[in-house]
């Protein structure tokens, strides 16, 4: 059975990260930039380079936007709501009391 570190390496090493994600990709499609090729090429880097693009546009794209729309309430709240999702999803499978295969019976009788 997967232990609680694991939950937490899968958490920290894959959710997280993608809520980032999340999160600087509905930012630079939110809001403008100096000209539509700026944020083309945002947009073009997060979807194909992940990881790197999201730590570069924290660093550096966040300065080059024309206005600076917050990223809805919705919004934060569905990415935000993820991991929370997952961590329940978790605990439900670990502790037995959802889960998705039926208990075998010890003994067959004929």
């Amino acid at each position: 059975m997967l232990t609680t570190v694991f939950l937490m390496t899968i958490v920290s090493i894959l959710v997280l990260p993608a809520c980032l994600w999340l999160y600087a990709l509905v930012d630079v499609a939110m809001n403008e930039f100096a000209n539509l090729g700026i944020k083309m090429a945002w947009l073009l880097l997060l979807i194909f380079f992940p990881p790197v693009a999201t730590i570069i546009y924290f660093l550096l794209g966040r300065g080059q936007r024309v206005t600076s729309y917050q990223v809805g309430k919705t919004v934060m709240i569905i990415i935000l709501l993820i991991p929370v999702l997952l961590i329940i999803a978790f605990y439900l499978l670990y502790f037995g009391n959802f889960g998705f295969h039926p208990d075998i019976p010890e003994t067959i009788r004929i």
